[in-house]
């Protein structure tokens, strides 16, 4: 792939992102705000998004 290439990829991938964390967040203060509980599926989006950082940071292309 060219340079525009992999940066027309970055961006959709970047919205791609933004959009499911915008759902997440959504989801997260409904439960949290209306129902006024806690549960544990909360913690997965963020806790998968970490974990695909730091592997990313570990161990580069």
């Amino acid at each position: 792939m060219t340079a525009p290439d992999e940066l027309l990829v970055g961006i959709v991938l970047v919205l791609l992102l933004a959009l499911a964390g915008l759902l997440w967040m959504i989801s997260t203060l409904r439960v949290v705000g209306e129902d006024q509980r806690w549960s544990w599926w909360i913690v997965i989006s963020p806790a998968i998004v970490t974990c695909g950082a730091a592997i990313y940071l570990i161990f580069p292309a």
